[in-house]
């Protein structure tokens, strides 16, 4: 069972309302000429902030399609280009297995997941969360003589994405559990 953790959600929390509600705001106006050491003002705390979690949900998204279609084909010995720009660390490596196994077993998923949501959570420059609910009701999993073996689910959990090298990419997931629906 994985460990819930809170602690980097409060850190997540305690950003976001510092940069939402504007209780960072410094109460002295600007200095007309700014020290070489002064720190990025809000509005473009808010505009990085923003644009590094489009950019890590695009990465989540790409590499969980490509998981998809790779294993819709009846898996792989090994992640694809796509996967690897989009992926790394744990994810990537239980990814590889996952279709590696699928592969030599001679199965076949049709559908796909459909991501319903997916919120922000904790937030630095170098690592975030995307906390999110899928649903992969409509994915059915079939053996080599096409008898169906297996079904999907719906499930919320919480991805780790990491800048490296420049690029964000999905990295781990956790808290992840089956759930009725994702409503609320």
């Amino acid at each position: 069972m994985a460990l819930r953790r809170r602690a980097p959600l409060l850190v997540g929390a305690v950003t976001a309302l510092c940069l939402g509600a504007g209780a960072c705001t410094p109460t002295d106006p600007p200095s007309a000429s700014p020290s070489p050491s002064a720190t990025p003002t809000e509005t473009e705390l808010e505009r990085q902030t923003r644009l590094d979690f489009e950019a890590a949900e695009k990465a989540y998204r790409t590499f969980s399609a490509e998981y998809d279609r790779l294993s819709n084909a009846g898996g792989a010995a090994g992640p694809s280009a796509v996967m690897k720009e989009n992926g790394a660390g744990p994810l990537l490596d239980a990814a590889r297995g996952a279709l590696r196994d699928q592969l030599k077993r001679g199965e076949r998923t049709t559908g796909s997941v459909h991501i319903v949501w997916i919120r922000h959570g904790a937030y630095s420059p170098a690592k975030l969360t995307l906390n999110t609910c899928e649903d992969g009701s409509s994915v059915r999993i079939t053996d080599k003589s096409g008898k169906a073996v297996g079904n999907g689910s719906i499930g919320t959990a919480s991805v780790e994405v990491r800048k490296l090298d420049g690029r964000w990419k999905a990295w781990d997931l956790s808290d992840d559990k089956d759930v009725t629906s994702c409503d609320g």
